[in-house]
Order: C-alpha cells, then structure tokens, then sequence
C-alpha cells in the first residue's frame, strides 16, 4: 500500500501533542457534562464516542452498536499533566506526559521497537482552509457553530502518497479548555500510514476557524477517485453530576510503564 495521509476532525484515539501545540496547555474548569455521538465510516463500520469531563479533567470511550470496548479508554488529568490508557482486560494502565518536551525525552528513554519507514525524498503538501459559516444550532445548553474545512494533500516530485481532497461539513461546541489547551487552539489530528515508505510532510494553514467538541460531521474524502464519506451524529447530551472515579486509575491497575 502507497503512504497513505489519514485525517479525523477530532481524534477519538487520542494522540500526542506537536510542538507547536504545547504552550498552550492549560488547567480546566470543567462543568460536568456527557456528550455522545456515533460515527459511521464507509456506510458500515459503526462507532459510539462518550466524551465525559468534570474539573479539570476529561475521558473519552469508545464502543460498538452492541456496547463492546473498541480501542481504550483515555483520560486526560490536566492537572496532573498527564495522559492516561486503562486496560481492563490487563488491569494496567499506560501514561504519558502532555508537555512536548517531557514527551520527547521520555520517547528518547524508551526507544520504539516498531521499525522506522525509510524516507523517500519527496514531499507532500497538506493545506488546511477552516471557515466559520456563521450558522448557530443549539445542543442541550450549548450552542454549536459550523465550520467547513477543507484539506488537500499535494505530492511533489518523487512522493509515494496519493493527491486527495477532503471535505469536512461540522458542528461543533466549545468547551473552553478542552485536551488542556485554550479555546481557539484546536487543530485537526493527523497520522501517516505508510508501507516501508514515507514522505515528507508539510503543513500550511489557510483559513483557520477554531474548532471544538464535534457533534455532527460529514467528512468526504476523495482519492484516486474513490469516495469515502464518513457521518458522525449526535446523540445526547447530559449535565448530570459525573462521579470522580470516572477520571481515575481504578483500585487494582498497575503501571505498564513509567510516567515520568
């Protein structure tokens, strides 16, 4: 398979932070709240995401049409500073710092086994244009606003990767601090899939209107001629009391490696 450019408006699999995302990590003030959504890619493959925060901190789970575990649950401890991955299955639990510069050391301590894609001296270009439409709905006690966003990915000579187009249609809520950061600093999330090869990516921001919690999406993404579309609907919305345990290392877990 060709290096191959994957997008998500905002990741359900948290990742880590980039550099130029960091000094703006920050210390919430959550008001509780739930939000669900269910996402559907390719018209089949179907995923429920609850985001849940309280305080200063947030946990996001993932589950199928049937109500099993996909992926981990992950919290976000901002007070801490500290991304947290719960194995149910292991009873253990794997951090990592939020803080970039923690991060890449911690990285460079503990060199990855996965080998390293040889690079193939080309270069694709990823332009990100964001405009809010101006339009406003109502979730709950939270007022949405749409934003349209559209991604190109243009390779240059000698690149392995495919030229593609995505076009994401969203409405989002803002929930001021969100993943530690300060409203306005979202970006879109991205990773790289590759098969022995990779290229050389680089970025340029366009219009830039920020982002937030996203509540209804249709994403469609167009390359080598295929389309793939990708729904995300709403589907509740609660400030019930949340209680406290939600956002902690369950009695019982180990540590899977080392924090700090």
């Amino acid at each position: 398979m060709l290096s191959r450019l994957l997008l998500f408006a905002i990741l359900a699999t948290p990742v880590a932070p980039t550099p130029a995302a960091t000094s703006d990590l920050i210390v919430p003030n959550f008001r509780d709240l739930t939000v669900k959504t269910r996402t559907t890619m390719g018209g089949q493959f179907k995923v429920e995401i609850t985001w849940y925060f309280k305080g200063a901190r947030q946990r996001t789970e993932n589950h199928d049409p049937a109500g099993n575990p996909v992926g981990l649950p992950y919290i976000t401890q901002c007070d801490q500073g500290v991304g947290l991955w719960l194995n149910k299955s292991s009873k253990t639990y794997n951090s990592r710092p939020l803080d970039w510069a923690e991060l890449k050391a911690e990285m460079k301590k503990t060199p990855s086994s996965i080998p390293q894609p040889e690079m193939s001296g080309g270069e694709l270009t990823v332009a990100t244009d964001s405009v809010d439409t101006g339009e406003r709905r109502q979730f709950g006690s939270y007022e949405a606003h749409r934003i349209k966003t559209t991604i190109t990915a243009e390779p240059g000579p000698g690149a392995v990767s495919r030229p593609s187009k995505t076009e994401i249609d969203g409405w989002y809520i803002d929930i001021p601090g969100m993943n530690c950061k300060a409203t306005g600093t979202e970006k879109m999330g991205w990773s790289v899939a590759w098969s022995g090869r990779q290229d050389r990516i680089v970025f340029k921001q366009l219009g830039a209107a920020p982002l937030g919690l996203p509540v209804e999406i249709t994403q469609t993404k167009t390359e080598d001629g295929r389309v793939n579309v990708t729904k995300t609907e709403f589907v509740q919305i609660s400030d019930q009391p949340l209680d406290g345990s939600l956002f902690e290392v369950p009695a019982g877990y180990s540590a899977a490696n080392t924090k700090r």
